[in-house]
């Protein structure tokens, strides 16, 4: 007998005293255990955020590519005929429905541009692709500009001048094809770094 406490009792006590720490221990780790996967979730549900952008980056490029080709298709496919009139309406009908899409185009790559920025600090490869692929995808846009401001001149001239019976300043496909398979090629190199970003936070989610 100790203090007087039995054997009996004492070990109840101390037993009690294990249960009690041991449940304040377990309860130290579950809450950490909720913490860290609380952080799991913040750190999963970001990552998940971070894909779903490259992803919404690289439908749009495939957009653009797609267009891209269809326009250099278009003008590498049709003979153009020899008569004034008929040299008219391929170009008009052109230019008009190459407008129309361009501006879908400008809009993809002001989103593409500003994301990739957004997310430059995300990864090494994403400066990468600034200080390269985007960089050249720039340039090609700038040369195509100087050609889509030829067929804007073109197309009116020809709505404001429809009387003449001559046709001036008609685009020039052999300056264009080029520029359009060139900036195709541009939008397809980005499209793999993309990809190969996305595949760095697929891995870690």
């Amino acid at each position: 007998m100790f203090l007087g406490l039995d054997v009996g009792s004492w070990a109840d006590w101390v037993s009690g005293i294990g249960t009690f720490f041991a449940i304040i221990i377990s309860v130290q780790i579950t809450k950490k255990q909720i913490i860290a996967d609380k952080e799991k979730d913040r750190e999963s549900f970001f990552l998940q955020q971070d894909y779903l952008a490259m992803n919404n980056i690289q439908e749009k490029l495939l957009s653009n590519k797609i267009f891209i080709e269809n326009a250099r298709y278009t003008l590498e496919a049709t003979l153009v005929p020899s008569t004034d009139d008929d040299i008219k309406e391929f170009w008009t009908k052109f230019i008009r429905n190459y407008r129309d899409q361009y501006r879908t185009l400008v809009d993809n790559n002001n989103y593409i541009r500003n994301k990739i920025y957004e997310y430059e600090d995300l990864e090494p490869l994403i400066k990468d692709i600034i200080n390269n692929e985007l960089r050249a995808n720039n340039k090609i846009a700038s040369y195509l500009y100087q050609e889509n401001a030829k067929m804007d001149g073109y197309l009116a001239s020809q709505e404001s001048k429809k009387y003449l019976a001559g046709i001036y300043d008609v685009p020039d496909k052999e300056k264009i094809i080029p520029i359009l398979n060139k900036y195709s090629q541009s939008y397809g190199d980005l499209m793999t770094k993309i990809k190969a970003v996305k595949f760095k936070l697929r891995k870690r989610l």
